[in-house]
């Protein structure tokens, strides 16, 4: 049978179930079918509709890309997304919330829409990460036509971003492209000795190491910030981006495709301030408080 076994989150299509096995084999293609059914179920809280109401078992002139790939959503470029869906026809709205694991597309009539799944189906990694093309049964909030060719950057997402979280601070372009690539130089510069493998990146660590059996820095310094790095800290604390001075510091390296779960620290320099720089790569940062009841 192609259809898909019951019990799923939500009911996908049958194409949508055939390509799936297509693409991952029989018994993965079931895994992947309920994966796409929990990935669905989160894009819809996200949007606040019913659920089981956001695809489509019938064609349609809304498109919904879902990410397919596994770890934490690191949502789809604006401006990419619009370039796609623009080649298929004329584009009514967009909708790409910062960090969400779907966007959707409205077209002013079904065939460009069917044109874009197509195409998304055809080439799923596209947007460079696995992303599944479904029909939408509407817009569900999607952008006004406008905002779909007048495109919000990066930069005014973090800015917005940092106006809700009382107490974060977000510097864009904190470092030139020759203090990254100094800093990258002087990291590799290490070896492979510096590192410590953990199971979805490596680390290494300056200052005071980080112990990840009692979650908490170790009071024994470890290795001596490089020149570099102290350099980019003093002008940090001299430009009042950081407010003390830096005495621990953790180097995370990623793989395409890995991810960090989520984070609680404590400990020596980890709870009261703390402070993140991504160089060589797009990351997306999810903070909550958590709230534990006494």
């Amino acid at each position: 049978a192609t259809a898909p076994p019951s019990g799923d989150a939500c009911p996908i299509p049958h194409d949508v179930w055939s390509l799936l096995r297509e693409w991952f084999g029989r018994k993965s293609g079931s895994n992947r079918g309920r994966f796409l059914s929990r990935k669905i179920e989160v894009a819809e809280r996200r949007l606040g509709i019913p659920y089981g109401s956001l695809v489509s078992p019938e064609s349609s002139r809304f498109l919904v890309g879902v990410d397919m790939d596994s770890g934490p959503a690191v949502g789809f470029p604006r401006e990419r997304v619009v370039r796609f869906a623009e080649k298929h026809g004329p584009v009514e709205a967009v909708r790409c919330d910062p960090g969400a694991n779907f966007f959707i597309c409205s077209f002013s009539a079904q065939i460009h829409c069917e044109a874009a799944v197509h195409d998304l189906r055809a080439n799923p990694r596209i947007f460079d990460r696995l992303c599944m093309g479904l029909f939408a049964r509407d817009a569900h909030g999607g952008a006004s036509a406008s905002d779909a060719r007048t495109t919000s950057t990066d930069d005014e997402d973090a800015i917005s971003a940092a106006r809700l979280v009382p107490g974060l601070r977000i510097y864009l372009d904190a470092v030139s492209a020759d203090e990254e690539r100094k800093i990258l130089e002087e990291i590799d510069r290490g070896g492979d000795s510096l590192w410590k493998k953990l199971r979805f990146r490596r680390v290494c660590h300056y200052g005071f190491p980080f112990n990840y059996q009692t979650r908490r820095a170790d009071e024994s310094p470890c290795i001596a910030f490089p020149p570099v790095i102290s350099e980019l800290c003093d002008r940090f604390l001299a430009e009042k981006k950081i407010s003390e001075k830096v005495d621990q510091l953790t180097v995370n390296d990623y793989s395409p495709g890995n991810f960090v779960s989520a984070e609680m620290g404590e400990g020596k320099g980890i709870v009261e301030n703390y402070s993140s720089l991504s160089i060589s790569v797009f990351l997306s940062f999810f903070l909550r408080r958590i709230l534990l009841a006494m």
